[in-house]
C-alpha cells in the first residue's frame, strides 16, 4: 500500500539525507531504478527536487525550455489538487532541465497551458543518473487555494526498453494515469 501523505520540508536549505524513495512502480514491484525526491515550501517557494540512478533518456533541450510531450522520455512530474473543486495543475520536468506545465479543470480535462518564469531550473546528469531542482512561486499556482491545503502526487515515467511508471501516491497496479484523484496524497509539513 501507498503512503497518502507527502512531506513537505519548511526549510529553505534541504538536507541531502531528507530524499525520499519511490520504491516501488506503478504495478507494486520492486522499482528496476532508484528514483529520489523531496519539496520544500518556504517564503511562498515551492520547490521540487528529483533524482534518478539510471542513465539520462531525453531530448537535448536548453535548461528552462518550455515544452510539451516531455512524458515521450523520462520525466518528473508533480500534480498538484485543490481538494474543493478538482481542478489540479501538473508539472512535467526533464534530465535536461526542460519543462511544461498545465491547468486541468477536471479529471484530464485541460484548461490551458501555464508558462511563467520559474525562480530556479537547474539539473545534473551523468553515467547512471540525473538530477532537477524546480521552484517556483505559490502564485504561479492556478488553483484558486493555498498550498498548504492542497493536495499532492509525484510521478515519474522512465524510459528502457519500455517505460517505467513510478507514482508515491498509487503502487497496486492497473492502467498508470498519473491524473486520477486517487494518487493525490495529503501535505505533512515538517518545520524547522
Amino acid at each position: 500500500m501507498t503512503s497518502k501523505e507527502i512531506t513537505i520540508y519548511t526549510t529553505s536549505n534541504l538536507k541531502n539525507d531528507e530524499y525520499i524513495e519511490i520504491k516501488k512502480d506503478w504495478f507494486g514491484e520492486k522499482a528496476k531504478y532508484q528514483c529520489f525526491y523531496k519539496l520544500g515550501f518556504k517564503d511562498e517557494l515551492i520547490s521540487f527536487k528529483f533524482k534518478c540512478l539510471k542513465n539520462p533518456y531525453y531530448e537535448k533541450l536548453t535548461k528552462g525550455t518550455f515544452k510539451e510531450n516531455l512524458s515521450d522520455m523520462d520525466v518528473s512530474e508533480i500534480f498538484i489538487m485543490n481538494p474543493q473543486n478538482k481542478t489540479y495543475q501538473e508539472f512535467n520536468i526533464s534530465p535536461a532541465g526542460a519543462w511544461w506545465s498545465a491547468l486541468f479543470k477536471g479529471y484530464r480535462e485541460r484548461k490551458k497551458e501555464v508558462k511563467f518564469d520559474p525562480e530556479i531550473v537547474e539539473n545534473t546528469y551523468g553515467d547512471n543518473y540525473w538530477e532537477i531542482n524546480f521552484c517556483f512561486l505559490e502564485k504561479d499556482l492556478l488553483l484558486g487555494i493555498d498550498f498548504t491545503k492542497c493536495k499532492l502526487n509525484v510521478a515519474s515515467i522512465l524510459y528502457d526498453e519500455s517505460p517505467y511508471y513510478f507514482s508515491h501516491g498509487w503502487n497496486e497496479g492497473g492502467k498508470p494515469d498519473f491524473h486520477h484523484e486517487k494518487n493525490f496524497c495529503e501535505l505533512k509539513f515538517e518545520y524547522e
